[in-house]
């Protein structure tokens, strides 16, 4: 679940070279009816067109590029979500890597 104090707020966390976006609780919006909209923890986005455009979603068709990387710190109350549900989403949208804190 999102943070209220962030809600609709992307956070651009490190990337002085630009070759990468890292974002924290930014919703995912894939672009396919079969997938779900995530707000992951924290997620890498490598050869974003508009890097320093500010993002309340991130639109993955619009964009045209795929996410590399997806970072979830799970809690007791998500855990089966994270562990079962999202690692099958993920995969099937093509995120490469998926780490579970």
């Amino acid at each position: 679940m999102r943070n209220p104090r962030s809600a609709g707020v992307s956070q651009l966390l490190f990337c002085p070279s630009y070759v990468f976006l890292c974002y924290s609780n930014l919703i995912i919006v894939w672009g396919n009816p079969a997938l779900k909209d995530n707000c992951p923890d924290v997620m890498v986005v490598f050869a974003v067109k508009e890097k320093g455009r500010i993002r309340s979603k991130f639109f993955v068709e619009q964009e045209g590029v795929r996410l590399g990387l997806i970072i979830e710190v799970v809690s007791p109350h998500y855990r089966q979500e994270d562990r079962e549900i999202k690692v099958i989403q993920y995969a099937q949208a093509g995120v490469p890597e998926y780490l579970i804190i």
